[in-house]
């Protein structure tokens, strides 16, 4: 979905493909993980020390409404915004 956004940010694909896509990366959860690390880590030059991540979530209070194809969706809320619809939102830095 991520990638579908970045290359074309005004699609959006059939929530059945998502979760099919997603299904795929289960079944090759270790080995995606393995290869994604590596390309992150050769993109750096030199040992790396730390590796930091974070995942967070942010709201958005202007429109209410709920298309199903959406990725903003109601739910769980650490900022008590339960009528907001929302988005999690990860990054990973590497020292």
């Amino acid at each position: 979905m991520v990638v579908n956004r970045l290359c074309d940010p005004c699609s959006k694909p059939p929530y059945h493909h998502l979760l099919r896509a997603m299904d795929r990366l289960i079944s090759v959860k270790e080995k995606a993980e393995l290869l994604l690390a590596k390309r992150l880590l050769s993109l750096r030059e030199g040992p790396v020390d730390l590796v930091f991540y974070d995942i967070t979530s942010t709201y958005f209070e202007e429109d209410k409404s709920l298309q199903e194809d959406d990725i903003r969706k109601f739910e769980y809320s650490r900022d008590g915004k339960l009528d907001c619809r929302q988005i999690v939102i990860g990054i990973v830095m590497i020292w």
